[in-house]
């Protein structure tokens, strides 16, 4: 009588067990939800630096439509240009100044490839596609090349 009520328990707790699993490691799993809810989170920050950078692309555009006071400032800025008149003067940064700006220039490209790259294997892990790189190949037109290739030899071979 004890050995039967030792295999009930052992049984109603493999059952537990069981009915469990899928709730904690399963799809629709708390672990799952824990790990959706962070990716969430990062979504949604990229997201609105997408859309701060959106806002100050469409506002550039804007006072480039409306007047030429935008236009004449990125003129005098990007392309060094002057009115009549006007002199030009360019005050070189110091060595260190500019090895600095370039540091700092090279590691915001560097944070950007990093984020780009974490981004695409981020959305091959969630769309998975075969690509195959190879060019696409033609097999008529393969074996058609290869036929005359091999006449070509045996004629040779007939030649000497």
């Amino acid at each position: 009588m004890r050995r039967w009520r030792i295999w009930l328990c052992l049984l109603i707790w493999t059952l537990a067990i069981l009915i469990q699993w899928p709730l904690w490691f399963g799809k629709g799993g708390w672990l799952r939800v824990v790990e959706l809810r962070q990716r969430l989170v990062e979504v949604q920050a990229e997201i609105e630096h997408e859309k701060a950078e959106n806002e100050a692309l469409v506002a550039e555009v804007r006072s480039l439509h409306e007047g030429t006071s935008a236009i004449e400032e990125r003129a005098r800025r990007e392309l060094y240009m002057v009115k009549q008149g006007e002199v030009l003067f360019r005050v070189q940064r110091s060595p260190e100044e500019q090895a600095k700006i370039a540091a700092e220039e090279a590691s915001r490209a560097a944070e950007a490839m990093r984020a780009e790259s974490n981004a695409l294997a981020r959305a091959k892990k969630e769309n998975p596609v075969e690509t195959d790189d190879a060019p696409a190949v033609d097999e008529a037109a393969m074996a058609k090349d290869e036929q005359p290739a091999k006449s070509s030899k045996k004629s040779a071979r007939k030649a000497k």
